[in-house]
């Protein structure tokens, strides 16, 4: 993966300090499984935690079992994720997640160990 070969050769990806915006867990034509295991291979390398903005789009990606999944996919990581409400675009179809789901989204990740802020 290209992403290995970049941390082997000390270049920073995207700015790799390392933030990976993780926009919904099940599109298929992005390899997130992959993703994850170059980010496990880089803190392995580095030895820094790596930072997830998360951004909660009301029904898309902000439901328990997304959460849930969330968990799955970066639990044992030393990572630390921000949960950031996605801010309405009128010329943009997504909204907002309430206030609740936000804190429920939250309670989820951070019961199972998830380093987490709200914003």
């Amino acid at each position: 993966m290209k992403i290995k070969g970049f941390i082997i050769s000390g270049l920073v990806v995207l700015f790799l300090g390392v933030v990976l915006l993780l926009f919904a867990l099940t599109r298929d034509d992005f390899k997130l499984n992959e993703v994850i295991e170059a980010l496990k291979y880089y803190f392995e390398k580095t030895n820094r935690r790596i930072t997830f903005e998360y951004i909660l789009l009301k029904d898309i990606n902000d439901t328990d079992q997304c959460a849930e999944e969330l968990v799955k996919l970066i639990k044992g990581i030393n990572a630390y994720v921000n949960l950031i409400p996605y801010n309405e675009v009128k010329t943009k179809p997504f909204k907002r997640t309430t206030k609740e789901q936000a804190e429920k989204f939250f309670s989820i990740l951070h019961s199972n160990g998830i380093n987490v802020t709200l914003r």
